[in-house]
């Protein structure tokens, strides 16, 4: 049994061991999630996080924070001068790297057979753009598993294949409660993470790695076949098993309560309603509707187990917090002051901006951010009633995208996996 919960937790602003969550989604994704710690950050709120459980997307936002932070020389917490300047800018410009299509085509003929060819080139995108940063002596530095802080903790998630579970990557000791945990993975590149991370199938891996040498320990499998297992393990797009991130905050939680606060940002495809007549697409959708259930059993799992005054008593209740989603919008027709998009043009609209990791331009990064940023306002609004904010916090990141019509027209294609002016930009 549970133990239960205090009487009262503390307030959001107050509260100084909250976990964040941030989905998968590719680019799409990491942008709507960019505009949430925005808004976090501005309320004095992503400064008191102790832990990021990130996932695809996730991961790849994630890692950018990491090197921020690296860059700023801010040994810790996620406490920014200039938002936009050190975190906002530099991610919007990253996204606009096309770091999908030249791996897809270069690797095509083989990567059916060989696929940790078209994964390793995606590695070495992300040790390129995102995970390497230039240091005071002008010397280029590639950050490493053992180089992420301490404060908050970051967990960057992958789906272990061979196993059916996830898989953790950490400063310390990576692996899953199978195979058991080794802290001869720190040497390994971010890059490296965040490439098992987001390989998303058909497109990337899977990846298989060669683990027999890492000594690991803790691990509950220890059947004849273990060696060979561990030879060749095969990993994948960490949310073809837990698109939220959620799991191991689950389980931080279940052991010793260390976070009283968990918010979940979700960018993920919402599932949509299809009856699909192509091959391929009805195969996909056989793993839609997969994947589907288990996201909506993660999100049930969130609502069960968040705190509620009313049920302060009840042993199932872990944890208070929010759960922000890309389909979330304003349900009121009230456009003055601009407090984010209309439901309507979240739903049609912004959900259904391609996820990928091919070129995204400046106008499709800002309407996602300034989504993210006052989807997390209007939630928690709603989740604590007396928050008080100040009003130049009511301001969008990007004002001039509060024009609903403005902003259809400019995304009309979004949605499009394929488009030769993206190709020729990215």
């Amino acid at each position: 049994m549970q133990k239960k919960l205090p009487e009262k937790l503390p307030h959001l602003f107050d509260s100084k061991n909250i976990a964040l969550c941030l989905s998968g989604g590719g680019y799409r994704a990491a942008l709507f999630h960019l505009g949430v710690l925005r808004f976090l950050h501005r309320i004095g709120v992503l400064q008191n996080v102790k832990a990021i459980s990130s996932v695809s997307g996730g991961s790849i936002i994630s890692a950018h924070l990491v090197r921020m932070l690296k860059e700023n020389e801010i040994n810790r917490g996620l406490g920014f001068i200039d938002w936009e300047k050190q975190v906002s800018a530099p991610f919007r410009e990253f996204v606009q790297n096309d770091i999908r299509t030249i791996p897809f085509i270069t690797h095509l003929l083989w990567n059916w057979k060989f696929p940790k060819f078209r994964a390793n080139h995606l590695e070495k995108k992300y040790k390129k753009k995102l995970t390497s940063f230039e240091n005071k002596e002008g010397e280029i530095t590639e950050i490493k598993l053992k180089d992420l802080p301490q404060t908050p903790k970051f967990i960057f998630n992958t789906a272990n294949l061979t196993f059916g579970i996830n898989w953790e990557f950490r400063r310390i000791k990576s692996g899953d409660y199978q195979i058991g945990y080794s802290e001869k993975i720190s040497n390994w590149s971010l890059a490296r993470a965040v490439m098992m991370s987001s390989c998303f199938p058909p497109i990337f891996g899977p990846v298989e790695l060669n683990l027999s040498e890492l000594d690991f320990k803790g691990g509950r499998y220890k059947k004849a076949d273990q060696k060979t297992l561990l030879s060749r393990t095969q990993f994948t797009d960490g949310g073809v098993y837990d698109n939220l991130g959620l799991e191991p905050i689950d389980k931080i939680v279940n052991k010793n309560r260390a976070y009283d606060t968990v918010l979940v940002s979700d960018g993920g495809q919402p599932f949509a309603f299809d009856s699909p007549n192509f091959f391929v697409s009805k195969f996909m959708r056989y793993v839609s509707n997969t994947m589907n259930q288990v996201a909506g059993l993660r999100k049930q799992n969130f609502y069960t187990f968040k705190y509620k005054e009313s049920t302060a008593n009840n042993s199932y209740a872990r944890y208070q917090g929010a759960y922000f989603g890309i389909g979330n919008g304003r349900q009121n027709e009230r456009k003055s002051p601009f407090l984010g998009y209309s439901g309507i043009l979240a739903k049609n609209v912004l959900a259904g901006i391609r996820t990928d990791l091919d070129h995204f331009t400046e106008e499709e990064s800002q309407i996602l951010e300034n989504h993210g940023y006052f989807v997390a306002m209007m939630k928690l609004a709603r989740e604590y009633p007396n928050l008080d904010l100040d009003k130049d916090v009511l301001n969008p990141p990007h004002i001039q995208w509060v024009d609903e019509n403005k902003v259809k027209n400019v995304l009309k294609n979004s949605g499009s996996r394929l488009s030769l002016k993206r190709l020729y930009n990215g």
